[in-house]
């Protein structure tokens, strides 16, 4: 059995547990039964992002598309990236207390779902109302909890905020939910009606978020597949009536049943200040139907639908495959700091060797 190397303490508070040599902090924690907000544990959804504040750690992998240099420098890390080099002390948004400057804090809100509405064949608008008031940005995501469920009491599944926020708390939300082939919260979810069940919000989380150099006149690529575009509306609703930005979305679907989203672009178009179009590419459309769209896949059509890709900024979310094959077109052209984007992670992502 490998000897116990160093000690994680979590800042302000009296939680502290042990790390065997060559494990990481999050598989640790769950060793010691301590909660940390995770979904990928490969280093692609950054939800168990936290801060070190004392001691050493070295890093698995490169986790610079989640944390930058400088947010590093800092002490930004991922607990399942993180291998200690000795005895730590960490901050961690679930379990250390809110800093009083930061209104964004995380923190665990009771709610209840109060609709499930199908937007197509397998994603939901899942609505919950809070108990109690939760203040966030556009483009951030939260840990969601079953008390009643044996495993998803324990431990949570994460979703993206499909709404954009207002300078008042929002006192309900939505999520934009897969249905994903064994994933335990969909089949749970989609199993029977869900209405009324009680659940736990805790968040929120994320940095995948407006930038602030997007301003008047900026141009703005956005890539959504499948739910990704739950940000995405999230990110257009919170800028549609403050700035005059030319934006493009373009939306990545196997066939023209899964496009749930036009509708939601052409109300955001409504009020939007500035140019705003809607492209969808559909990648298994039959030969024989009435579609006139593009078909293939996104990143094949980058280059065509959007004039002068060096001047956007641009914010993914969606399935891995997706967003690296965008990556490989848009980092030809695109400096690197404008270049945003959300992995969306499943069971069909994640291979058990990775998670194991």
């Amino acid at each position: 059995m490998a000897r116990v190397e160093h000690t994680v303490v979590v800042e302000g508070t009296d939680i502290s547990f042990s790390v065997k040599k060559g494990e990481t902090v999050l598989k640790a924690a769950a060793r010691n039964k301590i909660v940390f907000p995770s979904l990928c544990n490969v280093g692609e959804c950054g939800s168990c992002r936290c801060s070190l504040k004392k001691g050493q750690i070295r890093l698995k992998r490169d986790v610079s598309h989640q944390i930058s240099d400088e947010q590093m420098v800092k002490g930004d890390i991922l607990a399942c990236q993180s291998i200690l080099q000795s005895s730590v002390e960490l901050h961690v948004p679930t379990l250390s207390p809110a800093n009083s400057d930061d209104p964004e804090e995380a923190k665990k809100i009771e709610a209840r779902i109060a609709s499930v509405v199908p937007l197509n064949t397998d994603i939901v608008d899942l609505t919950l109302a809070l108990k109690g008031p939760l203040t966030y940005h556009a483009g951030q995501f939260s840990l969601l909890f079953v008390p009643s469920h044996p495993v998803l009491s324990t431990e949570p599944r994460s979703y993206s905020l499909a709404r954009g926020t207002s300078t008042e708390s929002a006192d309900t939300v939505q999520f934009h939910v897969r249905k994903v082939p064994g994933g335990v919260f969909t089949e749970w979810l989609f199993g029977e009606d869900r209405t009324g069940e009680s659940v736990i919000l805790e968040g929120p989380f994320g940095s995948f978020a407006w930038s602030e150099q997007e301003g008047k006149n900026s141009k703005v690529l956005f890539i959504a597949g499948g739910s990704g575009y739950a940000p995405v509306q999230a990110l257009l609703e919170a800028r549609r009536d403050t700035a005059s930005i030319d934006a493009t979305v373009v939306y990545g679907a196997r066939t023209q049943a899964d496009i749930y989203c036009a509708d939601s672009v052409q109300k955001i178009q409504e009020q939007w200040q500035g140019s705003l179009r809607f492209v969808p590419v559909l990648s298994q459309e039959p030969e024989g139907s009435d579609w006139t769209g593009l078909r293939g896949f996104v990143h094949d059509h980058l280059q065509d639908v959007v004039e002068d890709l060096p001047g956007h900024s641009a914010y993914m979310c969606g399935p891995p495959p997706m967003i690296d094959a965008c990556l490989g077109v848009l980092g030809e052209c695109i400096e690197t700091n404008n270049i945003h984007y959300d992995k969306f992670l499943d069971r069909s992502h994640i291979s058990a060797e990775e998670v194991g």
